[in-house]
């Protein structure tokens, strides 16, 4: 439940109803619902801005698009459509089939995506506890495409999964390329604790390991006029193809080996360097793409120490801006907040901090700072 507090607690939209996107709905859903949901073929569940879910929810060819709640314990897609624009909190997410489209913010503890012919698409907010990613029968290999923001503790993909990342990828704890897997990376991605791969893995950025790397796989990265590849903490060993395409990759082990790796056993291309490639891919998800119900912007961002915090304010409104870091630790709480600027850079440290700016009633803004 790590998550929880960071992204569904406090990330709260606020839809406008005359907004709405959802269409085309056979059952609705606008106030408290507590009975499980089955959505069948032909079927369509659609939840409005007022609306949540409780229930376990099951969708077994039918479509279910979310602007409201869903605070469901279990999640089933076995086939069909979940199209979320709005919050999801629930403890399991079995994806086998059909498509999970994440346009809002999503919470899972258990996030597991084992079938085939299903594809998740984040251009949101989506967090995990563990995400694992494997085809499992006959059909097309599952797929996750991040072009949002995506965190979590642990994450696995093996046996045929695809994952393609261009947004915000940060893993707290363990991640693993199995055998069999293929992962693209042109993001901002980090890795919290251990980094393995025995797949395929490419990067067109540099990827901060903050303890031990090893690979029996194949990495490579960007073949002409720039560069990807690894900072590495402590341990990294190479036992596989280490760009051997003659891809522009790095490896920057900060105990600095001689030859680069702690141990080497694999296979250099020809344009491996060592420590020299500064292609730290920056955060691509922008204020505005989070931030909801107030016109609220944040300049300079990213900052050192000074930023001015900008919004429409409402002198009868008490606010409170709250700072947590990627693991969900409240940080820093500022009661009795207004509009202007703020020294954020001695209290908070160096890193990513995601903020919440509201009243005592509601949410009114959420999104991410960056500190240098």
């Amino acid at each position: 439940m790590k998550y929880k507090l960071l992204l569904v607690s406090l990330f709260i939209f606020i839809l406008n109803e005359t907004n709405a996107q959802c269409t085309g709905c056979t059952v609705t859903i606008s106030g408290t619902e507590t009975l499980p949901q089955i959505v069948g073929p032909g079927s369509k569940l659609c939840i409005t801005s007022s609306g949540v879910l409780n229930g376990d929810l099951v969708i077994n060819g039918g479509e279910v698009c979310n602007e409201g709640t869903i605070n469901s314990n279990n999640i089933v897609l076995t086939d069909g459509s979940l199209n979320n624009i709005g919050v999801i909190s629930s403890i399991k997410l079995a994806g086998l089939s059909g498509d999970f489209d994440n346009q809002g913010n999503a919470s899972i503890d258990s996030l597991a995506i084992s079938g085939a012919d299903i594809n998740v698409s984040n251009t949101g907010t989506l967090s995990f506890d563990d995400l694992a990613i494997v085809k499992a029968g006959i059909g097309t290999n599952p797929q996750l495409d991040n072009t949002g923001e995506l965190s979590g503790f642990n994450m696995g993909i093996s046996t045929d999964a695809l994952v393609n990342n261009s947004g915000d990828f940060f893993i707290a704890n363990d991640f693993g390329c199995g055998l069999g897997a293929t992962m693209n990376n042109s993001g901002n991605m980090s890795v919290g604790n251990d980094f393995g791969n025995d797949g395929i893995f490419y990067t067109e950025c540099m990827i901060p390991v903050a303890n031990d790397w090893a690979n029996s796989g194949t990495i490579t990265g960007p073949l002409a006029s720039s560069c990807g590849g690894f900072t590495v903490t402590n341990a990294s060993g190479n036992l596989g193809s280490f760009g051997l395409d003659n891809s522009n990759i790095d490896m920057c082990d900060q105990g600095n080996p001689t030859l680069g790796f702690d141990a080497n056993v694999g296979s250099l291309g020809s344009n491996v360097t060592f420590c020299s490639c500064a292609n730290n891919c920056s955060s691509t998800t922008s204020i505005s793409e989070l931030s909801s119900g107030l016109n609220l912007t944040i300049l300079p961002n990213p900052f050192s120490i000074r930023t001015t915090i900008e919004f429409d304010e409402n002198s009868s409104e008490s606010y409170v801006l709250m700072f947590f870091d990627v693991l969900g630790n409240n940080i820093l709480e500022l009661e009795g907040f207004h509009s202007g600027e703020i020294v954020l850079g001695s209290q908070l440290g160096v890193g990513v901090f995601f903020y919440h700016l509201r009243t005592i009633y509601k949410e009114v803004a959420t999104g991410k700072i960056i500190v240098q």
